[in-house]
């Protein structure tokens, strides 16, 4: 049984659907469907009842997620309490950057000019076993509870002198 098997679980527990815990975990479908399979064949008892596009606890499942959503929720304050008084771990800023990474990393540059003690942890692919403090996206992740627009691009299409498009109007 492994830790993010469980977290898996208990999000599509929560949200009875396995297309918005990947979205979460930003993950194919499959995957959460697999580590779901791979938890009922260890513990030999069906935790959903498929239904139509939808899933359901099963009452072995309801048990059982009774017992592991606060376990999860006391290694995350283990965790947090932990980590008080660490400076390092309150000086560090982990990012998932997909998109404008130009444009991410000229502002981090201007951030560590006021604040030379802040480091940054910086992925442009998902780790999930990581947890990340800010996400920067092109598409509006499921689970994350604030998001701002931070910039609005304009998309330019160039087509050469002597292609037999540019004498064509567009518009």
């Amino acid at each position: 049984m492994e830790l993010l098997q469980l977290k898996y679980f208990c999000d599509a527990a929560e949200t009875q659907n396995f297309s918005k815990t990947a979205k979460k975990f930003l993950v194919p479908t499959s995957n959460i469907s697999q580590s779901v399979k791979r938890l009922e064949r260890e513990l030999g008892i069906e935790l959903f009842e498929h239904r139509a596009n939808k899933i359901v606890l099963a009452e072995a499942g309801k048990r059982f997620y009774e017992k592991v959503h606060p376990a999860l929720y006391n290694l995350d304050c283990a965790k947090c309490e932990a980590m008080e008084g660490n400076e390092k771990a309150k000086s560090e800023i982990k990012l998932l950057v997909f998109c404008n990474r130009r444009l991410i990393m000229d502002a981090i540059v201007k951030f560590k000019e006021n604040n030379p003690d802040v480091s940054f942890i910086i992925r442009h692919e998902l780790e999930v076993d990581m947890e990340y403090d800010l996400l920067i996206s092109d598409k509006s992740p499921y689970g994350y509870s604030e998001k701002y627009l931070l910039v609005n691009d304009d998309i330019l299409v160039a087509i050469g002198k002597d292609n037999p498009l540019a004498s064509k109007e567009l518009l």
